[in-house]
C-alpha cells in the first residue's frame, strides 16, 4: 500500500478549523475492529489504526508525534472476483432461459447481475485499504494519502467526528490551465515565498503533461507527453489544455533566488483540482528511528501543501 511512510504517495490537502480537545474516548470508539458486529450497513469495516499499520488498533506509535496527529483510516470492503461474478451470472442466465423458452429480458439480466454480485460479495474476503492522515495541528492543515472521493469523504466524516473539527478542501481560485501553461512554456520559474526566509521555485519536471480538449468542445482529444516539450507545445497550439503536470519544487533559504543555500527539490504530479500523485518523499538515513523518518516525510508534505495553498490564490 502507498502512503506517507512509503517512498511515493498521492495526497489531497484540507484546511482544518477548530481545536481538538480531549479526543481519547472518540478515538477509542472509532478504532478499527474486525469483529462481525463492526460491519456497517454498506458491508464495510471502517476505523482508525496506527499510521501505515493496518494491525495497530491501539496506536502504539502515536497518534501524537511532535506537532502532528498521524493516523490511518482502515477501510475493509468485500470485493467479489470479477471472474466468479461472470461465471455465476452466465449460469443464472442460462437457467432462466431454459425455463422461458430461451428468452430473457434486459431488465431481468440486470436484476440477475445485481443478485449474483451480492451473493458472491457476501462470501468474498475483506480487502483492506488504508488512507493515511497527517494533521499539522498548529498549521491547521490536514493531508490525506488518497484521491478517491468515496474513501476521502468517509475518512473526513470520521475525522471530523473524532476530533470535533471541520475540514475544507484547498481548491484553486485561479485558472489552472493558464498556470500550467505558464510553467510549461516560461523559461523563468514561478517563485513563491513561504515561511520567513524560505522560497520555492515551481518548474516543469521532465515536461510531463496530460492535455485534453476544453469543456464543450465538439471533438474530444487527449494527449500525454513526457520528456518532449514539442509534443506538449503542439497540443497547446491545437487548443488543448493542460489538466495535469509533473512539477519540481525547488526550495531555497535566504534571499529570493539565492541558490547558495539550496534546500531539497521535491517532484510530484499536480492535477487542476489540486490532487497530487507521484509525490516522492525523502527517506531518513539508514538506522534512523521511525519517528525521525516520519517527521522528515511529514515536513515534506507540509511544504508541498503550503506551496499548493500559495498557488491557489490569485496574484
Amino acid at each position: 500500500m502507498s502512503g506517507f511512510m512509503t517512498s511515493t504517495t498521492a495526497m489531497r490537502v484540507f484546511k482544518v478549523s477548530g481545536e481538538a480537545g480531549d479526543y481519547s474516548e472518540n478515538l477509542e470508539s472509532a478504532a478499527f475492529s474486525a469483529q462481525p458486529e463492526a460491519v456497517g450497513p454498506d458491508g464495510k469495516r471502517v476505523g482508525w489504526v496506527g499510521l501505515g499499520d493496518p494491525l495497530d488498533t491501539s496506536f502504539r506509535s502515536g497518534p501524537d508525534i511532535e506537532r502532528f496527529i498521524a493516523l490511518s483510516m482502515r477501510i475493509d470492503e468485500r470485493k467479489p472476483s470479477a471472474a466468479a461474478v461472470k461465471m455465476r451470472l452466465a449460469e443464472a442466465i442460462k437457467k432462466e432461459k431454459d425455463a422461458n423458452d430461451g428468452k430473457i429480458s434486459r431488465v431481468r439480466k440486470k436484476e440477475l447481475k445485481e443478485i449474483v454480485t451480492a451473493k458472491v460479495a457476501a462470501k468474498a474476503d475483506f480487502v483492506p485499504t488504508l488512507v493515511d492522515c497527517i494533521w499539522d495541528v498548529p498549521g491547521g492543515t490536514l493531508m490525506l494519502s488518497a484521491t478517491a472521493d468515496q474513501a476521502v469523504s468517509l475518512t473526513l466524516e470520521i475525522f471530523e467526528r473524532t476530533f470535533g473539527v471541520k475540514t475544507e478542501p484547498v481548491l484553486p481560485d485561479i485558472d489552472m490551465a493558464a498556470f500550467f501553461q505558464s510553467v510549461y512554456l516560461d523559461e523563468r520559474p514561478r517563485r513563491y515565498q513561504l515561511a520567513d526566509g524560505v522560497w520555492v521555485d515551481v518548474l516543469p519536471d521532465n515536461y510531463a503533461v496530460t492535455l485534453s480538449s476544453p469543456e464543450g468542445a465538439e471533438e474530444k482529444a487527449t494527449v500525454v507527453a513526457k520528456g518532449d516539450m514539442e509534443t506538449g507545445k503542439k497540443a497547446l497550439e491545437n487548443g488543448l489544455l493542460i489538466r495535469k503536470m509533473g512539477i519540481s519544487l525547488d526550495f531555497y533559504h535566504g534571499e529570493a533566488g539565492d541558490e547558495s543555500q539550496p534546500g531539497e527539490a521535491v517532484v510530484l504530479t499536480l492535477a487542476d483540482d489540486f490532487t497530487v500523485s507521484g509525490l516522492k518523499l525523502p527517506k531518513a538515513e539508514r538506522g534512523a528511528e521511525r519517528e525521525a523518518d516520519f517527521i522528515l516525510k511529514a515536513e515534506c508534505c507540509v511544504s508541498v501543501a503550503e506551496v499548493i495553498a500559495k498557488i491557489a490564490l490569485p496574484e
